[in-house]
């Protein structure tokens, strides 16, 4: 589902269109764009709008685990604890504790038609019964270690699935009957079909077993995780699976990978623990694998209607026509169509677990959880208000805010309100503006909120009827990247490629903004040196660039080049006298910006040395020393610092020459070479600028002298 632009937001973005510097628009549409935001009694309906969420109401606090749950026509509510092994009945006053087993924990629960209550518990594997007005009693000892899972047959039978051990089923009577005798260590769950079928749940093969009756059954399906934790029938025949793997790999290993809440209750009871049990693990277990509700129909066929990663499918249940999941590990209770055609995330509590789900005969469920443990009952009722809060919506730079759109369903008797809030770092903080209320008229307002990077919205839901709720459809937010003027970052001058001198650029100290402040470098520049630089426009715009310079002592800067789209320009130097140069260059984003809208940035650098004059030669001195001949010259540049000096004998290679003092580092600079060929007849002494002017000058030496 995708919002439509409204007709003034369309021309907004075809003007824009021409320009670098565009209007976005930050939006949300989708389920899954709604579900990276935060809700408080506001859920992601099956067509990924944010509504109402049921309405929320603790039934029982302060225990560990609630683990399994049975609800009586007359709306009261019994819940079996671990590791109390207690049996409270909520009745809308204060829990009361009807059972106390003094085992483990009270894995199973069933109520009778008559109102008896079957409670199946572990470590011990028994049966209680507590009859309306009576007093408890166990009905059967299995002689296993858990009854988990306790089922009623159409004729009235009551079955019982064992664990811990032996994965069996049992019929109880006068003494339990045996069933089926499964292959595997656990049998988690029970189910009857509306013909009477019995469907088991292994936990440990991942196999959901038909069982026909005298120990014989056949695998109505094998899934791909290796605990099968829930089972549920609908009216229709359908069988509903959902798995509760903890560890990955091979088939088999499960056991070997869980170390169960019960393992560690008995360990706390000072009890060697029997056979691991595939219950739930310990809270702090992080799971790395996918579970899935599996949907196998009356003919056979199976389709996976649910998957999460990272969680454990516990329980499953079924309400108005949907199927309900409730997940350990990412504790939540989802809505999930019967054909898997859409889900959505009814409640996410504070507990870790989400254990057992029941249907409640008003409408609604209850939700056992555990770390911590609660009772919690849902609907049928909304929540009369919430409030959903989007992730944070980034324009990607520093933006003007616009018109703030929102498409939804608002009932009567219901409304739905917007605040929002702006500022420039990811994560709202103290930085960031007040929450202000967006005054909406006829689904749209201006925002008044300054510019900023990033943007967030909150939406306030609210019903006077417990069966109505708004429906976010989508929002939309128009931002407007603000203009930011480019900025040159470098000015770089060089030989052209086959000039004088080595071709290093050698940038002088930057004066930002055409200031002229003092430096720590220069650079020598001769002939027509490439000038280059590098500049940067924070919208992406395209660029111009103005090149100009002064002469050192002179404030007003000379055009150059007035427009140019390339960052480099060769300058002819020869145009203008030897001395110190500053160069500046003007950017100007005017390329992608209306007139009047344009910004520009500079950078000045400098002195640059303009040297286009060569060094010259005093008259050479040459002085005999035995048969060798010394020669001393001074060379001197009146433009730059001499950089080198070489010598060469009637044609041979040249050899440096290194002045008197060791060191180029002045305009001129004493050379001494001593000639001990004999009879020798030209010598040609060389020297270089640092601008990379060269001259030479030559000493005729007469024969035999």
């Amino acid at each position: 589902m995708s919002p439509k632009l409204a007709p003034a937001a369309l021309l907004l973005f075809l003007a824009a269109a021409a320009s670098a510097v565009e209007t976005a628009h930050l939006s949300e549409s989708s389920g899954e764009d709604f579900a990276k935001g935060e809700a408080e009694n506001v859920y992601v309906d099956p067509d990924g709008r944010p509504a109402l969420a049921p309405e929320r109401d603790e039934l029982l606090c302060e225990i560990e685990h609630a683990w399994c749950l049975a609800a009586g026509p007359d709306g009261v509510l019994f819940v079996g604890t671990v590791p109390e092994g207690k049996v409270y009945r909520l009745a809308g006053g204060e829990p009361e504790v009807v059972l106390e087993t003094g085992e483990a924990g009270v894995f199973s629960l069933l109520l009778l038609p008559d109102g008896t209550l079957l409670a199946g518990t572990g470590s011990e594997g028994k049966v209680w019964r507590l009859p309306p007005g009576g007093e408890p009693e166990v009905a059967a000892d299995l002689e296993e270690n858990y009854c988990f899972a306790l089922a009623r047959e159409p004729g009235g039978a009551v079955l019982a699935a064992t664990g811990g051990g032996k994965g069996r089923i049992y019929r109880l009577g006068e003494s339990p009957e045996l069933v089926y005798d499964s292959p595997g260590e656990h049998i988690l769950a029970l189910a009857v079909g509306p013909n009477g079928e019995i469907y088991a749940a292994s936990g440990d093969r991942g196999a959901v077993y038909e069982v026909a009756g005298s120990s014989a059954a056949r695998v109505l399906y094998a899934a791909e995780q290796p605990v099968v934790q829930d089972l549920l029938v609908d009216s229709e025949g359908n069988v509903y699976a959902a798995t509760a793997a903890i560890g990955e790999g091979k088939r088999g290993g499960e056991a070997a990978a869980v170390k169960s809440i019960i393992s560690e209750v008995q360990a706390r009871q000072g009890e060697a623990p029997v056979s691991p049990t595939p219950t739930t693990p310990p809270a702090e277990r992080t799971y790395q694998t996918t579970n899935a509700v599996y949907r196998i129909g009356r003919s056979g066929e199976v389709r996976k209607v649910f998957e999460e990663k990272g969680a454990l499918v516990l329980s499953l249940a079924q309400v108005g026509g949907r199927i309900l999941a409730g997940t350990g590990g990412k504790a939540a209770v989802y809505s999930i169509h019967p054909e898997g055609l859409d889900r959505a995330r009814l409640f996410e509590p504070e507990a870790t677990h989400v254990h057992d789900l029941a249907a409640l005969p008003e409408g609604g469920f209850a939700a056992g959880l555990g770390t911590p443990g609660k009772v919690t009952r849902l609907g049928p009722a909304n929540a009369r208000k919430g409030t959903f809060t989007s992730r944070v919506l980034a324009a990607g730079a520093l933006s003007r805010w616009g018109r703030f759109e929102r498409r939804a369903e608002i009932p009567a008797g219901t409304s739905l309100e917007f605040e929002v809030h702006t500022g420039n770092s990811r994560e709202p903080d103290s930085t960031w503006t007040d929450w202000a209320p967006v005054e909406l008229s006829g689904g749209a307002a201006a925002l008044e909120e300054p510019p900023a990077r990033y943007i967030q919205y909150r939406a306030k839901f609210a019903t006077a009827s417990p069966s109505a709720t708004p429906r976010l459809e989508a929002v939309s937010v128009a931002a407007l990247p603000m203009n930011l003027g480019p900025e040159v970052k470098e000015i770089t001058a060089g030989r052209e490629e086959g000039g004088p001198g080595n071709g290093r650029p050698q940038p002088p100290q930057a004066q930002r903004n055409g200031s002229n402040s003092g430096n720590s470098g220069s650079s020598e520049l001769s002939g027509t040196p490439r000038i280059s630089w590098k500049a940067e426009d924070p919208n992406g715009d395209k660029l111009s660039y103005r090149l100009e310079f002064r002469p050192a002592g002179m404030e007003r800067f000379v055009v150059l080049e007035e427009e140019t789209a390339d960052a480099k320009f060769s300058w002819d130097t020869t145009t203008v006298p030897d001395g110190d140069y500053y160069l500046r260059v003007v950017a100007s984003d005017g390329p992608s910006n209306p007139g009047g809208t344009e910004l520009e940035g500079s950078l000045a650098e400098g002195p640059f040395t303009v040297d286009n004059t060569s060094p010259t030669f005093s008259q050479p001195e040459v002085a005999l020393e035995g048969a060798a001949r010394r020669v001393t010259v001074e060379a001197r540049d009146a433009g730059s610092p001499l950089r080198c000096a070489s010598w060469s004998v009637d044609g041979s290679d040249w050899r440096p020459v290194f002045p008197d003092d060791r060191i180029f580092d002045s305009p001129a600079e004493r050379l001494s070479v001593t000639v001990e060929k004999e009879d020798p007849a030209l010598l040609v002494i060389r020297a270089r600028d640092r601008a990379g002017n060269t001259s030479a000058v030559k000493v005729v030496f007469e024969a035999g002298r």
